[in-house]
């Protein structure tokens, strides 16, 4: 099944004076691989039982893409931005503002649990750096994947009371700093939880005023405002707690397999990048940190959409 597109890659990319000897290389590459796998099958048969070996097969093609989307991070965007596709119809705008050589500071609003994945799986082609809430690296799945995007994990600053939390919490600071200062992206969210009411609230949150004040030369601030995703299942509307992201990813498989998507509407999601950096850096020199974190607030809440009448999902 790989011989026509890799025909049809090799047309598409190599010069027409090569195209003939690069077709005769790969397709005799192709019955090298083709005679090497025939020989193994039958040696392998020998010794054991083709139910067996198919058995076996069967298992190895079974857990194969699960190994792939834990091991590949664009992989893995691409899978679930295909995934997340049968419930959200995503329409991200500038995305063009992290392909400068800059370091980037990207500092997003938190509607629900789901906004950081659509924002990684609808960036497949940027390394961005998240700081992620410790509660997220307590089960395998979550912890692979958010190791694969070399993800910093935080306290939760609600409920920490640990020595050694706080002192890390003291420290985020000097991570991001260094993590720009190596040329990195780094992704967190200056209000540290997903919105009780549907608006962002900062409140007297530091990281993001302490940070912007001592940015490293060519860094970029890019806010990113994400609407459409307040009032569905994984946002806090009607509810006293965070969504547990396995438990309500169950759910949402139960609802796209009983046949949801296919009554409702997908959820319209608007995800929009914005190149802030006067702003912000003025902001964060000129004001404190309670006025800087309202102008963030001012701005995530300037274009906030009505999600009442969308679906809940």
């Amino acid at each position: 099944g790989f011989k026509v597109p890799l025909d049809a890659e090799i047309q598409r990319i190599v010069r027409p004076s090569q195209l003939g000897v690069m077709l005769a290389y790969f397709n005799q590459v192709s019955f090298i691989f083709i005679l090497i796998a025939s020989g193994t099958f039958a040696l392998i048969t020998r010794f054991m039982p083709v139910r067996a070996m198919f058995l076996m097969m069967s298992i190895v093609l079974f857990i194969t893409p699960f190994y792939l989307f834990f091991s590949y991070r664009r992989l893995a965007c691409l899978s679930s931005r295909a995934l997340f596709s049968l419930r959200y119809d995503v329409h991200l705008t500038g995305a063009e503002l992290l392909d400068t050589p800059s370091s980037h500071l990207l500092l997003p609003n938190h509607q629900a649990v789901m906004d950081p994945l659509l924002i990684f799986s609808n960036l497949p082609n940027h390394r961005i750096q998240p700081l992620v809430d410790d509660a997220y690296f307590s089960t395998f799945a979550t912890r692979r994947l958010l190791r694969m995007f070399d993800a910093v994990s935080v306290p939760d600053l609600h409920t920490t009371r640990r020595t050694d939390d706080i002192a890390r919490i003291r420290n985020l600071d000097d991570i991001v700093i260094r993590a720009l200062q190596a040329g990195g992206n780094i992704l967190f969210y200056p209000s540290g939880h997903i919105t009780l009411d549907g608006t962002e609230h900062i409140g007297n949150r530091h990281l993001a005023h302490s940070v912007c004040n001592q940015l490293p030369p060519d860094t970029r601030i890019i806010l990113i405002r994400i609407n459409g995703l307040w009032g569905s299942i994984w946002s806090r509307q009607g509810v006293t707690h965070t969504p547990n992201l396995p438990l309500t990813l169950l759910r949402s498989i139960g609802l796209v397999l009983s046949g949801y998507t296919l009554r409702h509407p997908r959820r319209h999601v608007t995800i929009q990048l914005t190149d802030m950096t006067e702003a912000v850096s003025q902001w964060a020199h000129t004001l404190t940190r309670q006025a800087f974190n309202q102008q963030l607030e001012a701005w995530y809440n300037a274009s906030n959409d009505d999600n009442a009448t969308q679906p809940n999902a």
